[in-house]
């Protein structure tokens, strides 16, 4: 079962207008308090003490093409190496990953197939010009020019990582949400 779309059954909301109600990129959650909450995740589910997710709100603008994310946690934040999202539609899926800097940043990443059970994928960009900051929540936003169907996106995966980066043994989840759970 994915996580559709449509407001008030998925993870963006349509019912929310970016014109209306303008977003920074600051970490900082209070501009969002109109947005509907489009997640809830249970208290005390997360893996390490650093993080434990509470509600992602989310949505996309469609004139700006431009999604916007944001991610709070029941916890004080403390420090994580990247949030990696996992964004699909139809069967391809699309993997997100950034790095809490204010810079815009971001490696964008295709699903091509599986081989010996591990997922194969292509890198597109790893300059994604997506923006990352985070102190009292995360707040991300993603240019959507790379998805060739940007108003079917669904989020089917968010993980907030610790560790080194992309060292498969030092590189781990601190919590994640995965809405088919």
């Amino acid at each position: 079962m994915l996580i559709t779309l449509l407001a008030g059954c998925g993870l963006f909301s349509k019912n929310a207008r970016l014109a209306d109600i303008p977003i920074s990129i600051d970490g900082n959650p209070e501009e969002w308090e109109p947005f509907p909450v489009v997640h809830d995740d249970p208290k005390g589910d997360n893996i390490t003490n650093e993080y434990d997710i509470s509600i992602v709100k989310a949505f996309s603008n469609n004139e700006t093409m431009i999604m916007y994310i944001l991610v709070e946690s029941y916890i004080p934040m403390k420090d994580f190496t990247s949030v990696e999202i996992d964004l699909q539609y139809g069967d391809d899926i699309y993997r997100v990953g950034l790095q809490p800097d204010d810079l815009p940043q971001g490696v964008l990443a295709h699903k091509i197939g599986i081989e010996e059970n591990e997922i194969q994928w292509e890198v597109l960009t790893n300059s994604l010009g997506a923006r990352l900051s985070s102190d009292q929540a995360i707040e991300i936003s993603i240019p959507m020019d790379y998805f060739t169907d940007s108003t079917s996106l669904k989020i089917s995966d968010l993980r907030i990582m610790g560790g080194i980066c992309c060292n498969q043994f030092e590189y781990f989840a601190i919590d994640y949400l995965n809405p088919f759970d």
